[in-house]
């Protein structure tokens, strides 16, 4: 699963976007990238399909700003790492703020084998 991971913040980083595996280290507005899921489609397990929950986070500066933050974000990442459906959220992440943050979450699935 750490590769799946490091797949995808390879590919936000080329793009020049702020995203981790590990929230705390998050800079914001940035995107927060964790697996969710893994299917091994064959009983061999030489490939599996790993999902990785996307989560793209705003400051908290207001609803107009944090929509057109949320907008960029989504735009950029969904054309990268291949998300068509994402759900609005709000996430706590205490070393940013004591208040939820807006965010949107979705998901995407790298294909990884041995």
């Amino acid at each position: 699963m750490r590769e799946a991971v490091a797949m995808a913040l390879r590919t936000l980083d080329d793009l020049g976007l702020k995203a981790q595996a590990d929230p705390q280290l998050l800079d914001l507005p940035g995107v927060w990238v964790t697996p969710s899921a893994v299917s091994w489609p064959t009983l061999a397990h030489a490939r599996a399909l790993i999902a990785l929950d996307v989560v793209l986070i705003s400051r908290n500066l207001g609803v107009n700003t944090d929509i057109d933050t949320l907008d960029t974000l989504m735009i950029e990442v969904g054309h990268a790492l291949n998300i068509r459906d994402w759900q609005a959220d709000v996430i706590t992440l205490p070393n940013h703020s004591p208040d939820p943050l807006p965010c949107l979450k979705g998901t995407t699935t790298i294909e990884w084998s041995n």
